[in-house]
């Protein structure tokens, strides 16, 4: 009981911090006019310097069991991170984040197929409430967007929903190397893009402030993955997954504060339901 709450925690933790995280991109995507590309390699390189700096000090010890799973776990969830800032530059990052955040689903779809963890009712029916109060809040209908963008964000969902299930089978692996096998992989792909369209075009752009900024958005990303992934060790997927939409709200709020943006009553009744989605899959069971 006491390692599920703590899961939980550790979830909303890590949802509040890629709130900020996902608040710095949206602002260094307006203020430099950054492409979804340039953002995630300075993603993956922060993260990659971090964990070579603490595996040189000794702090984490090389050593991985599973060593399958940790290879999946990198290529999909290396491929779900890319798609998610391809879909963001596409369709916006509401649009964009909304559709990610849809990994809920194909995380309870794969679990019973693939790993062999049942989804009660109970957890389907609060999943689908929190979806209802995310499409209150950034609803799809009305207007046009790009289907390419449309598509990138659902396969994003897809290869995360993927790689949260293969998070819980690396439970017994240090959260920091769980966490370096996507960050590897992701920018080795990104590496060619980055260093092929962006170097002419992004890199001679840098300034102090936006290096400081980049090197922000890297740190906070960071520790929310290795912090959520601590997380999913003492939780079953789908409720992990459903306690992760706290993350919508929470980058409203801090849409509005920080960057002036609007909370109207549209974003009260959502997060009305994504919480209440929240509560029926947390009371569905005791412990696991």
């Amino acid at each position: 009981m006491r390692d599920s709450y703590k899961g939980i925690a550790a979830i909303i933790v890590a949802s509040l911090l890629f709130s900020i995280m996902s608040v710095i991109v949206k602002y260094a995507s307006q203020a430099y006019g950054y492409s979804g590309t340039f953002l995630v390699f300075f993603r993956f390189l922060t993260a990659l310097v971090l964990t070579l700096l603490l595996l040189s000090s000794g702090k984490v010890k090389w050593c991985i069991e599973d060593k399958k799973s940790w290879v999946l776990r990198g290529i999909f969830g290396s491929i779900s991170m890319i798609l998610f800032y391809v879909a963001v530059t596409l369709v916006g990052s509401a649009r964009g984040m909304l559709l990610n955040y849809m990994y809920p689903l194909f995380t309870a779809f794969f679990a019973p197929i693939f790993f062999s963890e049942k989804t009660s009712k109970t957890e389907a029916m609060g999943i689908l409430v929190s979806f209802f109060g995310v499409f209150v809040i950034f609803g799809l209908g009305g207007g046009e967007f790009d289907m390419y963008g449309l598509a990138a964000g659902i396969l994003s969902a897809l290869f995360a929903g993927l790689s949260i299930n293969l998070v819980r089978k690396l439970r017994a692996e240090d959260p920091v190397l769980v966490y370096l096998s996507p960050v590897l992989f992701g920018f080795i792909i990104v590496s060619f893009e980055t260093g092929n369209l962006a170097l002419s075009n992004e890199f001679p752009q840098l300034t102090s402030a936006s290096l400081v900024l980049l090197g922000a958005m890297g740190l906070f990303a960071f520790f929310a993955q290795v912090i959520q992934t601590w997380g999913y060790k003492h939780l079953k997927a789908v409720r992990g997954s459903s306690v992760a939409f706290s993350a919508i709200p929470m980058v409203a709020a801090l849409s509005y504060f920080l960057l002036g943006e609007s909370i109207n009553l549209q974003f009260i009744i959502g997060a009305f339901f994504i919480f209440l989605g929240i509560r029926i899959v947390n009371r569905s069971e005791a412990s696991y």
